[in-house]
């Protein structure tokens, strides 16, 4: 015999298709048959119907479903206009650049992507000529830009998150999950760009290290007590370990910067 016999009922579970059938569309009912016993002389089987639902509407669709078509344009032409920002900073038109960057800004001011943006420039620009006056500038600029990244990307709302442990199979917790995994990328990134550029500036002024700030920064504040808070929270937010060997190798090279010039050379 087998597995059932006339008259006998058994509950057998089958799980939904892992894949995609191909063609099928929500509503459409897939026939086909599944063997639940096989012998060399006997096979049973049983029919067996799906219905195809409809796929679960993503964090990002349920979103946009909810935004007016004014909002949906908004953030079309604003995406748009960052494809571009993005092409001049590559193509270092940097004119051009700031008049775009401004106009983005009326409309968007304190946008991450654009804040990021802007900070590629700076840092970009950064890199360029030899006068050192110039060059000053261009450091305090680019800090500058780091300093409203960092802020934007929210620190305690970062601590925060990763202080807890998140469902990952739920889709609206992968969905933040994304998003401040991204917003994390770019605050480390903001860090060590801050501190490089800091380190640049002293360099560039060891006189004024101990002095107030340089090129328009916080006049509060010394150049070295910039640099020693960066180095914090370089060190709260980068597992050297984890990171990608650019990132290792640049963490390695602020560590000794700073502590060469905090006075202990036996650390770096």
């Amino acid at each position: 015999g087998g597995l059932t016999h006339a008259g006998f009922r058994s509950v057998i579970y089958v799980s939904p298709p892992a894949d995609k059938a191909p063609g099928a569309k929500a509503g459409d009912l897939l026939l086909g048959k599944i063997t639940v016993a096989k012998t060399r002389e006997f096979k049973e089987e049983c029919s067996l119907q799906y219905v195809v639902g409809k796929e679960a509407e993503s964090e990002e669709d349920k979103e946009e479903s909810s935004r007016t078509d004014a909002e949906l344009l908004s953030d079309a032409v604003r995406d748009a206009q960052l494809g571009r920002l993005k092409k001049l900073r590559e193509e270092k038109k940097w004119a051009a650049f700031d008049a775009l960057a401004q106009q983005i800004s009326q409309d968007h001011s304190g946008y991450l992507p654009l804040l990021k943006e802007i900070l590629l420039k700076e840092e970009a620009d950064g890199e360029d000529g030899q006068d050192a006056p110039r060059r000053r500038l261009r450091c305090a600029a680019a800090i500058r830009a780091a300093n409203a990244v960092i802020e934007a990307c929210g620190v305690g709302s970062l601590a925060a998150h990763y202080g807890v442990r998140t469902d990952s199979e739920d889709s609206a917790q992968k969905a933040v999950c994304k998003e401040m995994d991204k917003k994390k990328e770019n605050l480390v990134d903001a860090i060590l760009i801050k501190g490089e550029r800091l380190v640049a500036l002293i360099e560039a002024a060891p006189g004024r290290a101990a002095a107030d700030g340089l090129g328009g920064l916080d006049e509060g504040r010394s150049l070295m007590q910039e640099l020693e808070d960066t180095w914090e929270k370089a060190r709260q937010w980068i597992a050297p370990k984890d990171a990608k060997l650019d990132m290792q190798v640049r963490y390695a090279m602020l560590s000794s910067s700073v502590e060469r010039r905090s006075g202990r050379p036996g650390a770096a």
